[in-house]
């Protein structure tokens, strides 16, 4: 399903429940291009309101530039990412091989197992659209 959803939606978001162990992570996707996308990784309280916002995700194919520069730019700016130096956005960018660049806003986010998980599960449903092993 979550493949399928990449394939036809330009985007889309959905919670993964870790079942109690730890708080729901809300998980935003959104497409750059046709070969390219950014995840976020959030959460939110009871009402749906923003809470936290942990993570962006940059998923760069290398099939084209200009979407992976578009899905680098779409996260550069983003408020919870502003302690991270422009140099390594611009890193990812130099990679040559497909690449799921992961920003952290903070300690407690890198450490957190779920963004982990969600961000591997992402990750390898998008990079199979396009026959990369992730």
């Amino acid at each position: 399903m979550l493949k399928q959803q990449m394939k036809t939606l330009e985007s889309f978001a959905f919670t993964l429940d870790s079942g109690g162990a730890l708080p729901s992570l809300k998980i935003g996707f959104a497409k750059q291009g046709q070969t390219a996308a950014h995840v976020a990784f959030l959460h939110e309280d009871e009402r749906q309101h923003l809470k936290h916002v942990h993570a962006f995700s940059a998923l760069l194919t290398r099939l084209d530039a200009d979407a992976d520069h578009q899905a680098v730019a779409s996260i550069r700016g983003a408020t919870s990412l502003r302690s991270i130096p422009s140099e390594t956005f611009d890193r990812a960018l130099d990679e040559p091989r497909p690449l799921a660049a992961t920003f952290f806003a903070d300690q407690a986010s890198l450490d957190n197992p779920l963004i982990h998980i969600a961000v591997k599960i992402t990750t390898s449903a998008f990079f199979d659209l396009f026959g990369i092993g992730s």
